[in-house]
């Protein structure tokens, strides 16, 4: 029956009628089809993409969160194998004469020196005690006090620290009311500080965080449609931060924590009174805490209404205006869509982000092109962001680094005074009791990531003058350096762990001990004008198979505990740019000679541009 009404209808008619009676009829079930479609992949994408993109700004707010208190956690690793720490808490619980006492005055100042040097580096840092055996404090802040009625051993923090051993505790958020007129809210470090060699407990060290720094981080993330935010609560299920904590506490606002607490997924929907809510969770496998970011599911998809009533006239606008103009559309879509598309293959095949598109055409074509350069925008914006955070982070390394003190040499340096100081040396004490101050002094700076040739170069030369002393014969240095050079700037500390490696891995196993130079001079090239310094021993070089792999990491250690070559080579690389950096040159039983290529320039700001040959050799 409907084939029959079927040919009455199209029989006899004309071909354009036809076509034009069919090809509305499947445009408009197509239309509908594609728009019923749309809405359903734009829905589940536009929820799909709104969830993912709040668990991304959670994951960063976690890496936020665990930076600085890894940070904190370096300190105390640093502050763990400090000399002056360790040898203040062991003589702190046995008793000490005189001079012993006078010795810990200068330690104990020594030390309170060592924290301020964090905490003028990091402002976010409050204060850094050390909690000694005996009951005695360690601190940078004079004349700080234990409140009378209040006995450390009972805070969370101290019992945590016992109990985990030496292991680093993290304490949630608390108000600092151990000492006299500090109510500071802070995130506490603590860990117990033990004796190196019989692990006896010495003291318990706390770190605080200023608890501001976590609330700048969670606030005006902009989650949702504006009304989203973000709270975090501890692997204990205690709340850390709220935007709204006295709601809380009051009961005036509610949180599902028991959801959030025993579920193992990232989003999960709560029904509690009043709207429906979306949680989306990150948890930090470092502190334990769980980031929760709130939207209102009603707010997943905004304007979804709108979009309906827009895809539906759409529809029905595009059947007549189809019809009459496909072929002007169609035509008019394929031009410009195919400059669109030549344009992402000159960008696919160029690798050039500079390109901007500017193509006339119907609205979508026009939205293909905004989003175009929109996007190429963007993936500019992010090369630049991740370049800027990788210097960051190599430069925080550098600090880290420079921070450390190397107490091998220290210890040595000391055994070798005591050493002359009983057979009455009193003159080469004074030398190596000056070189050693001297050493020192060079090495710490004013805290500056550079410092100037000349100063390098005394400092080495007061590093060999002490492990002269120490090798007596054994040793002998060259030290040939062009005055012209003094004036130029370069990396602190890059030649004492070459010097050091040539002296502990090239001489020292020699039996007749042998000879460290070290050179420093201008080496000018037609485009550019570099600083070489080298370092040359004639020890027992580097057997080829160690020397093509002298910048990998595990094979760059001077020694454990020690400054990697390939350390060095980045460090360089870092402020200087490709073709600077470390060149080796060695041989098993024939010396070895390392040679420190640097950019020749006064500022080191300017050393990429330098090497790029935007600037002028001097």
């Amino acid at each position: 029956m409907f084939k029959r009404t079927w040919e009455r209808a199209f029989k006899y008619r004309s071909i354009k009628w036809n076509m034009t009676v069919a090809f509305s009829l499947l445009l408009i079930i197509c239309i509908n089809a594609v728009a019923y479609l749309f809405f359903v992949i734009y829905s589940e994408t536009a929820e799909r993409n709104a969830k993912n993109y709040t668990y991304g700004i959670l994951e960063q707010v976690n890496k936020n969160i665990e930076y600085y208190l890894r940070y904190m956690e370096d300190i105390s690793n640093l502050t763990f194998f400090n000399g002056n720490i360790q040898s203040y808490l062991r003589d702190s619980i046995r008793e000490s004469d005189y001079l012993h006492q006078v010795r810990r005055t200068f330690e104990r100042e020594a030390i309170a020196e060592y924290f301020n040097s964090f905490l003028s580096i990091r402002q976010d840092i409050v204060s850094i005690y050390i909690f000694a055996a005996n009951g005695e404090i360690l601190t940078n802040r004079p004349h700080v006090s234990v409140k009378d009625y209040m006995d450390i051993r009972e805070q969370l923090w101290y019992k945590r620290a016992k109990e985990a051993d030496g292991a680093v505790v993290i304490s949630p958020p608390h108000v600092r009311n151990v000492f006299e007129d500090d109510y500071q809210w802070v995130v506490s470090l603590s860990r117990v500080i033990k004796h190196l060699d019989t692990k006896e407990s010495l003291g318990v060290l706390l770190i605080d965080l200023n608890f501001r720094v976590i609330e700048d981080i969670c606030e005006h993330l902009g989650i949702g449609s504006g009304t989203g935010y973000v709270f975090i609560v501890d692997r204990d299920g205690e709340l850390v931060y709220h935007p709204e904590q006295q709601l809380i506490y009051s009961n005036l606002k509610n949180e599902d924590f028991d959801l959030i607490m025993n579920t193992g997924e990232r989003f999960v929907t709560s029904r509690l009174p009043g709207r429906e809510k979306l949680y989306t969770i990150a948890e930090s496998e470092f502190t334990g805490w769980k980031v929760v970011g709130v939207t209102y599911t009603d707010e997943l998809v905004p304007d979804i209404r709108d979009i309906q009533n827009f895809i539906i006239a759409l529809a029905l606008v595009s059947i007549p205006l189809t019809l009459v103009l496909s072929t002007l559309i169609s035509s008019r879509i394929s031009r410009p869509l195919k400059r669109l598309a030549q344009t992402m293959k000159q960008v696919d095949e160029q690798q050039d982000l500079d390109i901007y598109v500017n193509i006339e055409g119907s609205r979508e074509v026009a939205f293909l092109s905004k989003s175009f350069n929109t996007m190429l925008s963007r993936i500019r914006e992010l090369m630049s962001q991740l370049l800027m955070e990788q210097e960051l982070k190599r430069k925080s390394e550098l600090k880290a680094l420079q921070a450390q003190i190397n107490p091998h040499f220290l210890y040595n340096t000391l055994d070798l005074v005591i050493w002359m100081t009983k057979r009455g040396k009193t003159e080469e004490v004074i030398q190596l009791v000056s070189s050693l101050s001297r050493l020192f002094r060079l090495s710490i700076g004013k805290g500056d990531e550079m410092t100037s040739v000349r100063d390098e170069v005394e400092h080495i030369k007061h590093y060999l003058l002490i492990q002269k002393l120490r090798y007596k014969s054994k040793l002998e240095f060259i030290i040939d350096v062009e005055p012209e050079t003094y004036r130029y700037k370069m990396p602190r500390l890059i030649l004492q762990p070459l010097v050091e490696n040539a002296i502990y891995h090239g001489i020292k196993p020699l039996p007749g001990g042998g000879c460290v130079t070290v050179r420093g001079y201008l080496q000018r090239q037609p485009k550019r004008t570099d600083l070489v310094l080298e370092v040359k021993d004639n020890g027992t070089g580097i057997p080829e198979d160690k020397l093509k792999d002298i910048f990998n990491g595990a094979a760059s250690k001077l020694r454990e505990g020690g400054i990697g070559v390939k350390n060095i080579q980045e460090r360089i690389r870092l402020y200087a740019g490709e073709g600077y950096g470390l060149e080796y040159e060695s041989a098993s039983g024939a010396g070895t000679k390392v040679r420190v290529v640097l950019p020749a320039i006064d500022t080191w700001t300017d050393a990429k541009a330098k090497s790029s040959g935007k600037m002028s050799s001097p």
